[in-house]
């Protein structure tokens, strides 16, 4: 009976230790627990806190905006805009103590302070886009001036130049299906060459990504916009693309629908998008792209746009075309440029 008691003592004592243990661990484990919640909780209250913060600069910015009439830059409102680049962790370059600061940050600081016409691209994470009649997207570098069509995801900035060519996109058809074969030996594209190396200021310019995907008449617009980037070349210049005229409109949220999924609807946006477009503002010829629109079995067809909405048209028709390029990442621009056309954005 004795040996039982000290066995049972023993087996007692053994079920105590391991439950001890057992509410030592959950204790702790509830310990780590709680402190991870606390610190997820303080860096919500963070987060918020500084989302406020810098909600409270961006609206003094803009209320001091709106007090001028016009040809305001963010150097008009310099106690604003120092709080607001403070509060978002940029680097504010004040009027003393330069005349430059990097062209993205004005950019970017402008459409902050008032409507620009630069927009969030809703289908490519990261990216800008200038859209609406007449944006303030007028840029001048050298002796070229143009208008900006994107602020990329890597930090280049797209730019179409104002200067037109006119001529056929190539001087006889074709029996190539590749898109970006027929255009990188096509006569718009020697054109084009000759003239970008007679350019100055090329040391701001990058090589870039110019899309040359294929699209069908019956696709949607959904389609269409990835078959365009489905297919590509990195070039020192290029051309603009349906894409590039489609998302100029500032009705992309309306009769312009990006997202359609119906077929055919690529060709409904071709039409519906050359209303407040500032690609299209004052051209009623006929603009080439790069992006080739099959009709049979040959791509001989390219997309064009004008005042009049976007077409297929045959590569040995009579158009225009106007060169596309990439400023670097990190460009410089003068500071008392609002991008206007009277007041550009003036690269340095």
């Amino acid at each position: 009976m004795k040996r039982l008691n000290e066995k049972g003592f023993a087996v007692s004592t053994m079920l105590y230790g391991i439950l001890t243990m057992i509410i030592l661990i959950l204790m702790l484990l509830l310990g780590i627990m709680r402190s991870s919640y606390n610190k997820i909780k303080n860096a919500e209250d963070d987060i918020r806190y500084y989302l406020d913060k810098c909600s409270s600069k961006q609206i003094a910015l803009e209320n001091c905006f709106k007090s001028y009439n016009s040809g305001a830059t963010p150097y008009s409102c310099g106690d604003e805009y120092e709080l607001y680049t403070a509060c978002i962790g940029r680097e504010y370059i004040s009027q003393s103590s330069g005349s430059v600061a990097l062209l993205t940050n004005l950019l970017i600081d402008n459409a902050d302070a008032s409507e620009t016409g630069l927009m969030k691209d809703s289908l490519v994470e990261n990216r800008y886009i200038f859209a609406g009649s007449n944006p303030n997207n007028y840029v001048k570098f050298g002796s070229k001036e143009g208008r900006i069509i994107s602020i990329e995801p890597n930090g280049t900035i797209k730019i179409v130049l104002s200067d037109v060519i006119t001529g056929a996109f190539d001087k006889t058809t074709t029996t190539s299906t590749n898109s970006s074969q027929i255009w990188r030996a096509s006569t718009l594209y020697n054109t084009l060459k000759t003239r970008y190396n007679s350019m100055d200021y090329v040391s701001k310019i990058t090589k870039g990504t110019f899309y040359t995907g294929v699209i069908y008449e019956t696709y949607s617009t959904k389609n269409a916009l990835e078959s365009i980037r489905a297919s590509y070349v990195e070039d020192d210049f290029g051309l603009l693309t349906l894409e590039d005229y489609l998302k100029a409109s500032s009705n992309i949220k309306s009769s312009c629908d990006l997202t359609a999924t119906g077929s055919s609807t690529v060709q409904t946006a071709m039409t519906n998008c050359k209303s407040n477009n500032w690609l299209v503002s004052g051209i009623s010829s006929q603009q080439w792209t790069s992006t080739a629109m099959v009709s049979g079995s040959n791509l001989n067809n390219f997309v064009t746009f004008s005042n009049a909405g976007g077409t297929k048209t045959v590569i040995t028709a009579t158009g225009s075309a106007r060169m596309v390029i990439y400023l670097r990442n990190g460009i410089l621009a003068d500071i008392k440029g609002i991008g206007s056309k009277t007041n550009p954005y003036v690269i340095n």
